[in-house]
């Protein structure tokens, strides 16, 4: 475990104030956080305007957003030494002079219109600052000639430029609310990554609180044989051996030993599910002449030669000084290597190929006859899964497969629709014989023969195509109660409702990814050298009863309250190094935080005597190894308290609050519940900027937080887009919806650009923002 802060937090509870007008300006314009360049004209004159902001202009409903170089660019020219920033001087920001607001009838009309003004400027506010998808950030500005031809560079964190709080307005309109959210440093991170490590395996069955199900650890202690819960405070009774009793703060125990005839990492499979359809013919215009593999076009044009006289024919306007890609050729190219690379670094991993257009082709390793399903077979899931699993379609490793499976790779040609949702079913039953397996799905458009279609016609409404959906989620069930993880890459050009088909990935712990088809290669290669390393992981974090959970769920949120302790559970699938999930606790009652043991205090004098020092935390982890293995690992920690606010943000780790704001924020973004994700992050910028321009601010904390600011901005630049097209579309009322409502209408309206993102965000970690 983690935690954001090297304090725990118990003092009063303390409110962020984001004003309604920030949440509307959106989140470059809004940054409470700015470079001070009041002194340093003579190296950024060119680039800072009369405020001495410098940045991109963005010209949004009449109005100019500026994005800070720093966020978006890097500050300084390549090259340059870092070294740690002077003291920063924070000025007094007045509180916001909460106005009230206007009455009800009239803030719908008055959103909208303030909304509808940002509309247009979307598609060129995503066009004036580059992607997190491109290449790499654009040049920085030129920096000023060098004094001396032997001066040294300016230095990153050079003496002139600071970080420094924005002065806020003392006062707002009159219709401007202020909405306020609880926010500190009580945040808790589990690396799940952690699970490959070697820990103290522990001999004996563990031993379980009878109240709460915490597990005996090296924080408990026994007295006349008898453990007071430290978290609880109920009494057990506990007959341990000394070799019995944990000595390490993170320790397994093992639930059900590997099978006789163990499995290793190699022998997990990966399936490659690729879309043949018409589509993949579409092409991209590469510079200069390339010979492609499999590629017909040569042969075409001789055929044609021959019946024209032998002249060549070009379209007006037509260059012959580039290569014309298509989809399926970029797709063909990327697995191709894929299967070479596999060839040299895990020659007894098994690979399999699964195409799919109107009819779906299961060729497996090509060591025999490919199993074609067309028709009415393409209409029942469960027929599908059970018919493939019966075949033995993979038995060879790639070092033996390789050359057939390319062969087979380079002849497969483009037609027909798209039966992505059998496809998707046959690769599951393919990789389900192996848990860790991974399926890769490719492709470019909207499934629309067999289960899963979501190309309703005439049907199509929200009901309807959230029953479609459900298939999805049924899909991806059944990948994770068999170890196996799904990805999809959708191809940029064609829209595929990746909000649904990503969910499949979303529950097995795999990636959703919207690329150019030339950067295939690079997605494949990132996700294929990640491999799994736990299947069926479910995580239980418990914490003492003067704290709670702050979950995302009202019947989470309703459970914990009635119970004594309380006890998040979240069940991952598989997961991998990068895998991280991340907790959100506060102050429950003051009154049991001060009984060190979790016991109620008889008296007052009693309950000071009792005063706590540092408080416990557990998490308990079942997982299952890749050789088969089933373990529990329990990890307790304890950690200091303290009331200070400024203590407890003095040490907070940025990093891991950034990864946490961006789950939380994507998963209430998932739920339809837009208002509430921007206003979590708007909060937690505000808390994490104060630390990060302090006088102790430390110049990792204002990198991270820097970092922090740039990946945001993509998550949010979607919600605000999506809310946006909500007011052109007239459904101002539909954040007042119920909350089913709401999802369903929002989920179906979500474009993949804007999926993807909140997909993304969902598995962020501590290490993107470093």
């Amino acid at each position: 475990m983690f935690f954001a802060s090297k304090y725990v937090y118990v003092g009063d509870e303390q409110e962020e104030e984001v004003c309604e007008d920030e949440l509307e300006a959106g989140w470059a314009r809004s940054n409470p956080v700015e470079m001070d360049e009041a002194s340093d004209s003579d190296n950024d004159s060119e680039n800072s305007d009369d405020d001495g902001d410098h940045g991109v202009r963005v010209n949004v409903g009449g109005s100019v957003h500026r994005r800070v170089a720093s966020a978006r660019h890097g500050r300084y020219g390549p090259g340059q030494a870092q070294q740690a920033p002077p003291p920063l001087a924070v000025p007094a920001a007045p509180a916001f002079a909460s106005a009230p607001p206007p009455p009800p009838q009239q803030q719908p009309q008055r959103r909208a219109s303030r909304l509808s003004s940002l509309l247009s400027s979307i598609s060129s506010r995503a066009t004036a600052a580059p992607s997190l998808e491109a290449s790499g950030p654009p040049p920085p500005p030129p920096p000023a000639p060098l004094a001396a031809a032997a001066a040294p560079a300016a230095p990153k964190w050079g003496k002139k430029k600071r970080f420094r709080l924005k002065e806020k307005a003392a006062t707002k309109s009159a219709a401007s609310r202020v909405h306020r959210q609880a926010v500190d440093t009580n945040v808790i991170s589990v690396k799940l990554g952690t699970l490959a490590d070697d820990v103290t395996l522990h001999t004996g069955d563990a031993e379980f609180c009878s109240e709460c199900s915490i597990v005996f650890n090296a924080l408990s202690k026994v007295q006349d044989g008898v453990w007071r819960c430290e978290f609880c405070g109920t009494p057990n009774k506990v007959d341990l051996a000394p070799e019995e009793t944990p000595a390490d703060e993170s320790v397994d125990y093992i639930l059900e030993p590997a099978p006789a005839v163990a499995a290793s990492e190699d022998d997990a499979r990966v399936i490659f599910c690729m879309d043949t359809s018409g589509s993949m013919c579409v092409t991209t215009e590469v510079e200069g002449r390339i010979a492609l593999r499999g590629d017909r076009t040569q042969q075409l044009t001789q055929e044609l030669r021959a019946h024209t006289a032998g002249s060549r024919q070009y379209m007006p306007g037509q260059r012959r000084d580039v290569t014309y890609v298509s989809r399926l050729q970029s797709v063909q190219a990327a697995v191709d290597l894929q299967l070479q690379s596999m060839k040299k670094e895990h020659p007894s991993r098994s690979v399999g190929l699964v195409t799919f257009s109107n009819e779906v082709n299961v060729i497996g390793d090509c060591s025999s006859e490919p199993l074609v399903l067309a028709g009415d077979r393409l209409n029942d899931r469960d027929a599908i899964f059970k018919q493939v699993s019966e075949k033995s379609l993979v038995g060879k490793t790639v070092g033996e497969s390789c050359s057939s499976l390319s062969e087979t790779l380079f002849g497969l040609e483009e037609g027909g629709q798209t039966a992505l949702g059998p496809a998707l079913v046959a690769s599951v039953a393919l990789a389900a014989k192996r848990p860790g397996s991974q399926v890769f799905v490719c492709t470019d458009g909207l499934a629309n023969v067999g289960v899963g279609s979501l190309d309703l016609g005439d049907k199509a409404d929200v009901a309807t195509e959230s029953q479609a959906a459900a298939f999805y989620r049924e899909v991806g069930q059944l990948a994770k109660d068999k170890g196996v993880t799904i990805s999809v890459i959708s191809i940029e050009g064609a829209e595929c409702k990746l909000e649904h088909l990503g969910v499949a990935a979303d529950m097995t712990g795999g990636d959703v990814e919207r690329v150019n088809p030339l950067t295939l290669s690079k997605e494949f290669g990132t996700m294929l050298r990640n491999p799994v390393i736990a299947t069926q992981v479910s995580v239980s974090m418990t914490v003492h009863r003067g704290l709670f959970l702050r979950d995302d769920t009202a019947a989470a949120a309703a459970q914990n309250a009635a119970a004594d302790v309380f006890t998040a559970s979240r069940d991952l699938g598989s997961v991998n190094a990068d895998s991280e999930t991340l907790f959100e606790f506060g102050v429950r009652d003051k009154h049991l935080l001060r009984c060190g043991d979790g016991a109620a205090a008889a008296t007052e004098s009693e309950t000071d005597a009792h005063q706590a020092a540092a408080l416990p935390f557990q998490v308990q982890i079942r997982f299952t190894r890749p050789n088969g293995m089933q373990c529990l690992r329990v990890l307790t920690q304890e950690k200091p308290i303290t009331e200070q606010r400024d203590q407890a943000e003095q040490h907070v780790n940025v990093a891991l609050c950034s990864a946490h704001v961006a789950q939380k924020s994507a998963r209430l973004a998932q739920g339809g519940d837009y208002e509430r994700a921007r206003l979590n992050a708007y909060a937690y910028r505000n808390m994490m900027g104060r630390a990060c321009t302090s006088e102790t601010a430390q110049p990792q904390q204002q990198q991270q937080f820097d970092k922090f600011v740039h990946v945001m901005d993509e998550l949010d630049t979607h919600v605000l887009e999506a809310q946006c097209e909500e007011v052109s579309d007239g459904l101002v009322d539909l954040a007042a919806q119920d909350k089913e409502s709401r999802s369903r209408e929002r989920a179906s309206r979500r474009r993949d650009s804007q999926s993807r993102s909140v997909f993304k965000m969902k598995k962020a970690a501590t290490k993107s923002f470093f």
